[in-house]
């Protein structure tokens, strides 16, 4: 019998940020993590069939007295099995962190970048007002003297990126003839924080960030995600549209990411508001100011073909590489209008006339 009998008579259950994935009756495997998982492959070596039925009913709705009934299983089967994920460290009581219990109730390595003496460039803040007001708090406490400013919500620029119908990134002269609104954003270093994903928001900056050579860091919170990076430096590094790529390919726990994402969304449908918002702003804001510091004093910086993601569930910081996509179609190159002729045939001329 168990030594502590007491600690499985509650409702128990497997942490929020594992997922079960079954790999037959007897054969489970718990992982966490999104981009760096950890897993734990757990077997039934007796071959009774209930190991995947009893770890899936974990899920703090039952007792394992109750548990054991239902499933027709000892109870000592049961209680071994909750030591063992208790020593594993994946059951818990109840709510481990600020995030799950809002659901439930309502350094790693830099990839060193050139630095080089340069007169720090004007920093423009666009985006949500709550991430922006604590990024150029931040800033400005850091870089007295420097030209901080936020775009202001009237400023052509902004309402160009705001339109929904972004049709003219695509047409070439319609392109070029609107790119003009943006004139006077060149010379600066452009910081976009969000409070969600805005993609075709981002994809609309990064086009025109790359046409008039203007760098720029990517900043947003994507549910359970606070994601800084990559910092866009137009010719010289990945771009915003390389970083989507690179995301899709390389998610490992889709299903976890969106389990969370949902739920957030629902309860601030119901509830109006976040109460741990303020904390992940803090911590958002502090890592996008930091960052822009480093591009501001050195013209370079950790995200520079990086992107910083921090998983708040599980506290899971990681540097993640975005690499150049060959074909981006934001920053790679296009065969028909890229492509240059080896040599010129000088008839064409002669029959011109020319």
């Amino acid at each position: 019998m168990n030594s502590n009998p007491k600690k499985n008579d509650g409702n128990l259950r497997i942490k929020r940020h594992f997922s079960v994935i079954p790999h037959g009756p007897d054969v489970v495997e718990l992982r966490w993590g999104i981009w760096n998982p950890t897993s734990f492959t757990i077997t039934d070596e007796s071959g009774s069939g209930l190991l995947y039925r009893l770890i899936r009913r974990l899920d703090g709705s039952v007792s394992a007295r109750a548990l054991a009934r239902e499933e027709n299983a000892s109870r000592s089967d049961v209680e071994g099995l909750i030591d063992h994920l208790i020593e594993l460290g994946v059951i818990d009581h109840g709510p481990t962190n600020a995030l799950d219990h809002y659901i439930d109730n309502y350094v790693p390595t830099m990839g060193a970048s050139e630095v080089r003496d340069h007169t720090p460039p004007r920093i423009m803040l666009l985006g949500d007002l709550e991430p922006m007001d604590e990024i150029s708090r931040i800033l400005n406490a850091s870089l007295p003297n420097a030209a901080i400013s936020r775009v202001a919500t009237d400023d052509p620029a902004w309402i160009l990126l705001a339109e929904r119908n972004v049709s003219w990134l695509f047409d070439g002269i319609d392109f070029r003839e609107r790119l003009r609104a943006f004139e006077h954003w060149r010379e600066s270093f452009i910081v976009f924080a969000s409070r969600i994903i805005n993609p075709v928001r981002f994809r609309a900056l990064n086009r025109v960030a790359l046409a008039l050579n203007i760098p720029w860091l990517h900043a947003a919170i994507d549910g359970p995600f606070l994601i800084i990076g990559p910092t866009v430096i137009p010719g010289r590094s990945a771009c915003y549209e390389c970083l989507e790529t690179r995301v899709l390919m390389n998610l490992r726990d889709a299903a976890g990411y969106q389990r969370y994402k949902s739920a957030l969304a629902e309860a601030e449908l119901i509830h109006d508001s976040q109460p741990v918002l303020a904390g992940l702003l803090s911590l958002f804001a502090s890592h996008a100011a930091l960052e822009t510091l480093n591009f501001a004093l050195t013209g370079g910086g950790f995200t520079v073909n990086k992107a910083l993601t921090i998983h708040v569930p599980t506290m899971e910081f990681a540097f993640n590489e975005v690499l150049r996509v060959p074909n981006c179609g934001g920053c790679g190159s296009a065969p028909e209008r890229d492509d240059q002729a080896l040599y010129l045939d000088m008839r064409a001329f002669f029959r011109s006339g020319a």
